[in-house]
């Protein structure tokens, strides 16, 4: 039986991009190790020569995320596009979809859209969009319904 997620694990090009991107969404770094090389570990990732740097961060979650860049061997760069199968995206719910999406533009994070009101489905009433990360992962924001439906009356008013 299983009790619990303990992490998610990205492979990113640089853990230092990566890691300052994810603090803009509350994660801080609990570890940072450079070279892991231990035979445990490579056994695990099933890459005999492997050396990777990473960093284990934690926020305000239950799941923690961990970052991954292998120096060795080095992976390849794939079409991480929603839908392909084997990408992935990480959704984060805020009660203000609208002020995060503009402190994020000023940070000059990239979205594949604007906000959208979601008017139908289980979600009706909320707002979503989807982000990219450094290494072209994607993020979601969700303003749930409750809050949404009192900022587009606010919006309309």
């Amino acid at each position: 039986m299983f009790t619990a997620m303990h992490h998610i694990s990205l492979s990113v090009r640089h853990l230092e991009t990566s890691i300052a991107f994810y603090e803009q969404f509350g994660f801080r770094a609990e570890t940072i190790r450079h070279g892991v090389a231990n035979d445990y570990f490579r056994a695990i990732v099933a890459f005999p020569d492997a050396v990777v740097h990473t960093a284990m961060l934690s926020g305000p979650y239950p799941v923690r995320l961990e970052l991954m860049q292998y120096a060795q061997p080095q992976g390849a760069t794939l079409d991480l596009a929603t839908n392909n199968v084997g990408s992935t995206h990480i959704c984060f719910l805020t009660a203000d979809i609208h002020a995060e999406v503009e402190r994020l533009k000023r940070n000059g994070v990239r979205f594949k859209s604007d906000i959208v009101y979601i008017d139908a489905g289980p979600s009706t009433g909320a707002y979503g969009v989807y982000l990219l990360d450094p290494d072209g992962y994607t993020m979601e924001l969700l303003q749930p319904a409750a809050k949404a439906e009192t900022a587009k009356e606010a919006d309309q008013a």
